[in-house]
């Protein structure tokens, strides 16, 4: 390897609810991390939206505190590489100039459109699932196509937040092979696009519309613009590595990417990622396998739940006002532990924003069930922790029916810091997890990656193989198996029970 104990890179990591920028040395220590939030605009049920230029504030905010924190001088930096949502879709002139609002990736308006392209029975469906959803790309593209006519024929290029945001950074127009693949229905085998797939869906000029290259994880996009350094206080020679979707980078900062495990990404949405040296079935509900996305000849396999931590988010927003922010974590826990496993006859189905996995369902909605004169608000809070483990579970066993062995789960992301959440899911599942003690997963793969770009390392396993990692373990309680189980049952009934009315409450 080479450089020296002076180098330093950046990982920034813009998330739902904020961006997170990260300094790290080039031993993966890290020297400071600040964060600056955004706000989500909700204008109709199943819309989400951000505005761009909240993200570059939010960046610049984020990036000044972070570097004044470290006492870092920007000369050292050597290199950064960002990571983003992924399916936050926003349509921008020659400029990069946002001409309407961003689609963010929860965003589920375009079902209409998912329903039309998974008709189209396309091949290039089989390599995500046999089917793709209504968070994805194309489906908002041709949503844009046929609800916003006008932004669409203004627009000079339909991208994505992490597009976008390397756009600002160094003026080129590149999309990662990870989100590519992933999301865009790009088949990475060939290092190309299906035009008869978009053909067919009457988007005959999709080729004007997407970035003008696709570039690998870890790939080199360029150096800051001249523009951009002044504004960032960051040396015009810092260079850019191309990063991903925000999960697969926390994938690689988590170091799950052998054979046999598993990345648990819970955040806003909780994500499921397994790599495998073969093609295994990407059906039963599942995302992919997804060839390359991540490692080069390497499959992965994907999985995840459309509302994780935004459920409690809400809750806390909508119903905990009355206590203070300062104590109000704690006395949630506190209240939590104090009711028993199953929430005394409650139960929940997550499906606040939909359901991603495993039933790929857009209208679904969430459901409380069983209350009583009884139960209190703490009483529901527990609930939701309960019905994500179930959410949990009822991906897991879908990996597992697919052939994928999991031998170890490790959990990384915001909510991961909760052990008491940590614990009712390993209770759930009867799995053990290992939960990053250095829960910012996200920030360290974007400093792996960086540092691959930059030549240190021969590749992104390699380099991932040499950090060092502290975990906490969570075992099962075996005699809650019998309740889990149960509730596991009641949970995927309610589900069946209710799916036919969910259209039309919506």
């Amino acid at each position: 390897m080479n450089g020296s104990v002076n180098t330093y890179f950046l990982g920034i990591d813009f998330g739902t609810q904020s961006v997170k920028v990260g300094l790290f040395d080039n031993v993966f220590n890290c020297k400071s991390i600040a964060s600056s939030p955004y706000e989500t605009f909700y204008p109709k049920n199943g819309w989400a939206e951000q505005k761009p230029e909240d993200w570059w504030k939010a960046l610049k905010n984020a990036l000044s505190m972070c570097l004044q924190k470290a006492d870092v001088s920007p000369e050292y930096i050597a290199g950064l590489t960002a990571c983003a949502t992924s399916s936050t879709v926003m349509a921008v002139d020659e400029e990069g100039i946002p001409l309407y609002p961003s689609i963010l990736w929860m965003d589920t308006r375009s079902k209409l459109e998912m329903d039309d392209i998974n008709k189209v029975n396309h091949r290039g469906l089989m390599d995500c699932g046999g089917q793709v959803s209504a968070e994805w790309y194309v489906p908002k593209l041709l949503w844009l196509k046929r609800n916003e006519p006008d932004i669409y024929k203004r627009s000079y290029k339909i991208v994505e937040q992490l597009d976008w945001i390397n756009f600002k950074l160094t003026g080129q127009w590149v999309a990662s092979t990870c989100n590519a693949t992933c999301k865009w229905n790009y088949n990475s085998q060939r290092n190309d696009w299906d035009d008869d797939f978009f053909y067919g869906l009457g988007i005959n000029d999709f080729r004007t519309k997407l970035p003008d290259a696709v570039i690998p994880i870890s790939g080199y996009i360029g150096h800051l613009s001249h523009k951009t350094a002044t504004e960032l206080n960051l040396p015009i020679t810092l260079a850019v590595y191309q990063g991903g979707i925000d999960a697969y980078i926390a994938a690689i900062g988590t170091g799950a990417l052998h054979q046999g495990q598993l990345a648990m990404v819970m955040g806003s949405s909780f994500v499921y990622l397994a790599i495998s040296s073969t093609s295994i079935s990407g059906q039963n509900g599942l995302w992919g396998p997804y060839y390359g996305a991540l490692l080069p000849e390497r499959w992965v396999i994907e999985g995840g739940q459309l509302s994780g931590a935004s459920i409690t988010q809400w809750f806390e927003r909508e119903f905990l006002n009355d206590i203070d922010k300062h104590v109000k974590f704690q006395v949630l826990m506190n209240a939590v532990n104090e009711i028993e496993h199953g929430s005394e006859g409650l139960l929940v189905f997550d499906g606040w924003q939909g359901n991603r996995n495993p039933y790929n369902d857009p209208l679904a909605t969430g459901i409380i069930t069983g209350l009583t004169l009884k139960h209190t608000r703490f009483h529901i809070y527990r609930a939701i922790l309960e019905a994500v483990g179930y959410g949990t579970r009822n991906v897991l066993d879908a990996i597992s029916e697919n052939g994928q062995r999991i031998e170890r789960i490790i959990v990384c992301g915001g909510a991961s810091q909760n052990s008491v959440w940590n614990q009712i899911i390993s209770d759930i599942c009867g799995r053990t997890l290992e939960s990053l003690m250095f829960s910012e997963a996200g920030l360290l793969g974007c400093a792996i990656v960086a540092q691959t770009g930059a030549g240190k390392f021969r590749s992104i396993l390699e380099a991932s193989d040499k950090v060092k990692r502290e975990v906490k373990v969570y075992n099962p309680n075996t005699e809650l198996k019998e309740l889990s189980d149960e509730k596991f049952r009641l949970y995927k009934d309610l589900y069946e029970r209710n799916r036919s009315l969910f259209g039309s409450l919506t």
